[in-house]
């Protein structure tokens, strides 16, 4: 008797470990790769604009972000815990690394993988989830909400709790304030999925009472934060809904504005649509043929309909999300997501389940490995695949914040200690100005280096795709009002353009104001335009 409950506490024991040991191994290889090299505009997506909230600004109200404010709050509670520094930022993705994985291997173990299979999928989803970026970016907090939002549903359809029901809308509207898509196309599918599963469930009233509860709930904690924050509904709805919306027609459309590496236009040929993602589809498809010769008895379960229907057309959704952004691709964990479920089915399927385990680990780690060169190792997200390593640097010598990061761009990868001295040189320049400055960069860290409000204006700097810049853009006085009144009410006297090529964002943003502004060049990438003689 005490042999089998002593060898019942070491099983319990043993299942329990996975849970700690797969949190560390994701913790700690995105915290790894995200300190290797950097790409400044979508490194420092959060940092100044977190930063700013721990200051008392807010987004939408004080900086035009068209995307991402729960990024913003997330680490700007980061900064409050860890402190002001660069590891505050890479704890906020490395967290998030863990958080998807664990649930993820939550959601295997009750869909039937044991926890050896449940762990080995995990794991390579958190190698080729978030550290691809290694930093908090809007794309991929939004897809990671949404593979969230996707496994609590699935855990609602499995275990038939209402509680899940309850709080999957909560993770639907964090998911869709992190980043509009894809989460708002994955959130369509979700409530799509949740009636169909509804009408099979013989109309289960309860579980659309626990969905509109939920709602309800995450609707009015929605309008507490906008009366709180002092945000008008207005403003919301036009940086956060309809100027993204016109871009996302845009590059639908083939509008003139948009990335030319957006456009779905320019995605419509075999190679984007089919070779970069053929272990995705690899999956996919072979999923559908065994739900097709297993079709006498596989509509009888009428759970697992619901779950493959889900999985399935959100797999999809991602990819065409994916040929409508202007980044990397960033979505292979898809495959150990589609791959666990096809997993599952083939294993009960098939004679020979030894035959299938064996293929099915090769194959992970086959494509585990692939990928993770690519992404992580050679950092090609961030646009660092011809880059040498070797020639990073220590960033502790721009600030001793930045301890950890090897600092490296494309941009400068020969010479990153000319680019270092450029940024050391605009930090002297903004410590000695006595005026009232804004400072519009790709660099967003001066704020929290310098521990001073410095206005920004915008989360990016892209004309007419992050903020709008032509005359003919329907929200260009929207902007410009936005802007001029931020100088004024703030009192600004001089803006610090602070990047690659400052020229072209000198003529763009002196569009917004009267003739009369004068400008200096300080260096190569610094440029300063004075506003007192242009307001």
């Amino acid at each position: 008797m005490i042999l089998i409950n002593w060898m019942k506490i070491k099983n319990n024991t043993l299942k329990t470990f996975f849970y700690p040991l797969l949190a560390i191994f994701a913790f700690y290889i995105n915290f790894y790769y995200g300190n290797l090299g950097l790409h400044p505009i979508d490194t420092f997506t959060f940092f100044d604009t977190g930063f700013n909230i721990t200051i008392g600004e807010h987004p939408i109200k004080d900086t035009w972000v068209i995307s991402g404010i729960i990024g913003d709050y997330l680490q700007a509670l980061f900064f409050k815990i860890f402190g002001l520094n660069w590891n505050s930022y890479i704890y906020h993705a490395s967290i998030l690394n863990a958080l998807v994985a664990i649930i993820f291997f939550f959601y295997l173990k009750k869909l039937g993988l044991n926890d050896l299979e449940g762990f080995l999928f995990a794991a390579s989803l958190s190698i080729l989830c978030y550290p691809v970026v290694g930093t908090p970016f809007t794309y991929l907090h939004s897809y990671i909400f949404s593979i969230i939002s996707i496994i609590i549903f699935l855990l609602g359809v499995i275990s038939k709790k209402k509680i899940f029901f309850f709080i999957l809308p909560f993770s639907m509207f964090v998911a869709f304030l992190s980043m509009q898509l894809p989460s708002g196309i994955i959130n369509i599918i979700l409530i799509i999925s949740l009636f169909i599963f509804f009408i099979i469930s013989k109309k289960n009233i309860i579980i659309i009472y626990h969905f509109l509860a939920g709602f309800s709930l995450s609707i009015l904690l929605f309008i507490f934060y906008l009366i709180y924050v002092e945000i008008l509904l207005k403003d919301f709805l036009e940086q956060y809904v309809f100027f993204p919306l016109s871009l996302g027609w845009g590059r639908l459309l083939d509008s003139s504005t948009a990335f030319e590496s957006a456009k779905l236009v320019n995605k419509l040929n075999f190679k984007s649509l089919f070779l970069d993602f053929k272990f995705i589809y690899l999956f996919l498809f072979s999923h559908l043929i065994l739900i097709f010769f297993q079709r006498k008895t596989y509509f009888k379960t009428k759970e697992f309909l619901i779950i493959d229907l889900t999985v399935i057309s959100s797999s999809f959704a991602f990819i065409f999300h994916q040929l409508i952004t202007a980044n990397q691709i960033f979505i292979f964990s898809q495959i150990p997501f589609i791959s666990a479920l096809f997993y599952f089915r083939a294993k009960n399927t098939f004679k020979n389940k030894n035959f299938v385990k064996i293929c099915f680990t090769l194959i992970m780690i086959f494509l585990t490995v692939k990928y993770h060169l690519r992404f992580n190792e050679g950092r090609k997200f961030m646009d660092l695949q011809n880059v040498d390593f070797n020639q990073s640097v220590k960033a502790s010598i721009l600030d001793t914040k930045f301890s950890n990061l090897k600092w490296i761009t494309a941009s400068y990868k020969d010479n990153p200690l000319e680019e270092i001295k450029y940024l050391k040189e605009a930090i002297y320049l903004l410590k000695e100005e006595k005026e009232k400055k804004m400072v519009i960069t790709h660099y967003q860290f001066f704020s929290l280096i310098l521990n001073q409000n410095l206005y920004i204006p915008n989360r990016w700097y892209f004309p007419d795709n992050t903020f709008p810049a032509s005359k003919n853009n329907i929200y260009y006085d929207s902007y410009k009002n936005f802007l001029i009144n931020k100088t004024k009410r703030e009192q600004i006297n001089i803006i610090y353009i602070i990047m690659e090529s400052p020229e072209f964002f000198k003529e763009v943003f002196l569009g917004y104001f009267k003739d009369g502004c004068t400008y200096d060049k300080k260096n190569n990438l610094v440029i300063t335009i004075d506003l007192k003689n242009c307001l």
